[in-house]
């Protein structure tokens, strides 16, 4: 748990350099997420929308995993810190919200499914390479960690993508 934290601090602390450009008002970021639950890798999609203020942004954050039969939707929100330079944007973010897990089976044309909603939060960086002048490649990663029955259980995620700066 403390290896995520202190990769978000390094990030933040080695990218002071780079913030030399003004921030954009926002950004949206759409693009693929790798979500690696116990020993399941789940595939999928994450989309995000931040509004800056400077330095500092809100963020809301979705995403979708999915694996036989099971689907993960993810709905958080919360702080990014974004060293904004002209080519470069690193970040640090940390999210709140909810999980929700859902399970099925098909028998005999019948669908029989169940889902739940947990307690959520992720914490992480990223980066952001500028391309043109709205347009980024984003690489991201955060620890997401979801409160079940009896505990919480937390595993790495991954996503790349676009975002559209305004």
């Amino acid at each position: 748990m403390k290896k995520p934290l202190v990769l978000a601090v390094a990030c933040a602390v080695l990218a002071s350099p780079l913030a030399a450009s003004d921030a954009p008002k926002g950004d949206f970021f759409a693009g693929y997420s790798y979500w690696k639950v116990d020993e399941e890798s789940r595939n999928g999609w994450q989309a995000s929308l931040a509004k800056n203020f400077g330095k500092l942004g809100a963020v809301l954050d979705v995403s979708g995993h999915y694996k036989n039969g099971s689907d993960d939707l993810t709905f958080m929100a919360g702080p990014r810190y974004a060293f904004h330079g002209a080519k470069i944007t690193p970040f640090v973010q940390v999210l709140a919200g909810g999980v929700r897990l859902k399970s099925g089976i098909k028998v005999l044309n019948v669908s029989i499914s169940e889902s739940e909603t947990h307690f959520a939060w992720a914490a992480g960086a990223g980066v952001s390479f500028k391309v043109s002048s709205h347009w980024d490649v984003r690489v991201q990663g955060d620890y997401l960690s979801v409160s079940l029955e009896g505990g919480s259980e937390a595993n790495p995620r991954f996503s790349g993508g676009l975002a559209y700066r305004f």
